[in-house]
């Protein structure tokens, strides 16, 4: 139907993997994704065309974590 590449999706871990092939330099941003698990904070850099992109690639990266922030790196 042309929605969907022709690759079946596996979740949130195919943005992960493919965040890289579908980016440019000038339709992306570093942002640092603040993370909390286990009762400790830490924070992911990812590459993302916008903020819930890359709250997706940090969460496909740490499934048990909830996210905090996101900020845009510059």
């Amino acid at each position: 139907d042309g929605i969907r590449d022709s690759s079946t999706s596996r979740g949130l871990g195919d943005v992960y993997k493919r965040q890289n092939k579908n980016i440019t330099k000038e339709n992306h941003m570093k942002c640092e994704v603040q993370l909390f698990v286990a009762g400790q904070v830490f924070t992911e850099t990812v590459h993302a065309v916008d903020y819930q992109e890359a709250r997706q690639v940090a969460l496909a990266r740490n499934p048990n974590a909830r996210v905090i922030s996101v900020n845009k790196k510059f």
